[in-house]
């Protein structure tokens, strides 16, 4: 993956899902370089097994205000 930058726009978190979500939700959870843990809940585009959820550059926007390695998974 290339750079994220803090305060960037238009920048997308996609997660393939093992289980199928038409019912469901999910969440994308992170841990910030700090160490803080948060989460948030993505669109989900393809509601199926291997399905595909997508937070678009609203949500980014919002969450990316540190520098450093961030870890991110689907739940």
């Amino acid at each position: 993956m290339g750079k994220i930058y803090v305060g960037q726009t238009k920048v997308y978190f996609e997660a393939t899902v093992s289980q199928d979500v038409t019912a469901g939700t999910c969440l994308i959870k992170y841990i910030k370089p700090s160490g803080q843990r948060e989460a948030g809940q993505p669109t989900i585009i393809t509601a199926a097994t291997g399905g595909h959820q997508v937070h678009g550059s609203g949500w980014a926007t919002t969450i990316l205000d540190e520098a450093g390695t961030w870890t991110f998974w689907a739940m």
